[in-house]
């Protein structure tokens, strides 16, 4: 029902109220008054859920905006990233190795690391190549001295590897007796 028919609606029952009651006198203007105060009555019943359902409506709305909004310094659109390293332009997975065995006369010096989110896990940041490993598949960065994470020492080097088969290429370097060691290299 709009507004106009109900004004309509009450202005009738007003002006039915003056002629079914001989003793009250109703004037034209108290009963149009009376109408119309109703009718704003009426539609202003509407005002604060309105106005409550609006306010929900935008809480809402910037709490979605600000969980969807990325961390400033972060890349937009992208999730959680592997641990990475940038070694002569190309990029390699970060793995802790804890079982790799390499003595120090079985690397060469390859390259500096241009970019490593780890860092920390790393002594000196000069990426090594491994004798018989092909340095575009692997390649080992001195640890930091006493660097550890949530499973204990990750060892004396941190690994840098690429592509899938990495660590095939790299057995003879692991322990094969350790539990640390990768299942492709268990004898």
């Amino acid at each position: 029902m709009t507004s106009e028919s109900q004004f309509e609606d009450r202005l009738a029952e007003g002006l039915r109220a003056t002629s079914s009651s001989p003793d009250v006198e109703w004037s034209t203007d108290r009963v149009v008054a009376d109408a119309m105060g109703r009718s704003r009555q009426a539609s202003n019943k509407w005002a604060l859920p309105l106005v409550a359902i609006a306010f929900a409506t935008a809480a809402v709305l910037v709490i979605a905006l600000i969980q969807t909004t990325p961390p400033p310094g972060s890349e937009s659109g992208e999730g959680l990233k592997p641990a990475g390293a940038t070694v002569a332009g190309k990029d390699y997975l970060v793995s802790f190795a804890r079982s790799l065995q390499v003595d120090p006369s079985q690397i060469t010096p390859f390259a500096p690391v241009e970019s490593t989110t780890e860092a920390a896990f790393m002594g000196e940041l000069v990426a090594y190549s491994l004798d018989g490993v092909n340095p575009s598949v692997a390649l080992v960065v001195p640890a930091a001295e006493g660097a550890a994470d949530q499973g204990g020492s990750i060892g004396d080097y941190v690994l840098l590897v690429r592509g899938n088969g990495a660590f095939a290429a790299l057995c003879d370097y692991f322990d094969p007796a350790s539990p640390a060691t990768p299942d492709v290299c268990r004898r």
